[in-house]
């Protein structure tokens, strides 16, 4: 009796346990902007620059911020812990550290006097390195602060 009630024990520490936490896991991450830069910008004191990007290039520099927990992180750039601020129509994470914040319009609730051309969800990622930055432009169909 010992013997079984043990092995049912840890029967469920191995299996059903980690299972439970998976669910956990995905259950409390939304994806709160998944987006695709169309252009990169780049900078320094001595040399400034604009790219389009390619397809390729696009996927490579793809932003990501999701929200777990009731906190969102950056997700593509290391899971960086960001604050968030709405501004009027823009709504801004920045990372507290001082790497780099983006900034979001959703052009959905606007009047059609002020979306002009624009549609779905626009953003700038600014990526700030040592004394050189990158600035992202890009889009995105969705956006869920």
């Amino acid at each position: 009796m010992t013997r079984r009630f043990f092995l049912t024990l840890c029967l469920v520490g191995v299996i059903v346990l980690p299972l439970c936490l998976i669910v956990h896991t995905a259950a409390a991450q939304n994806i709160v902007i998944d987006g695709l830069p169309s252009q990169k910008a780049s900078a320094s004191a001595t040399e400034a620059r604009l790219d389009a990007l390619d397809a390729t290039q696009s996927q490579d520099f793809r932003l990501k911020i999701i929200k777990s927990d009731g906190q969102y992180l950056w997700a593509s750039r290391g899971n960086k812990p960001l604050s968030h601020v709405v501004s009027g129509v823009f709504h801004i994470f920045y990372d507290t550290t001082g790497g780099g914040y983006v900034k979001i319009i959703d052009w959905a609730p606007l009047p059609p006097s002020m979306k002009k051309n624009n549609t779905g969800v626009s953003y700038f990622e600014f990526i700030s390195s040592g004394m050189k930055t990158i600035t992202y432009f890009g889009s995105a169909d969705s956006f869920t602060p």
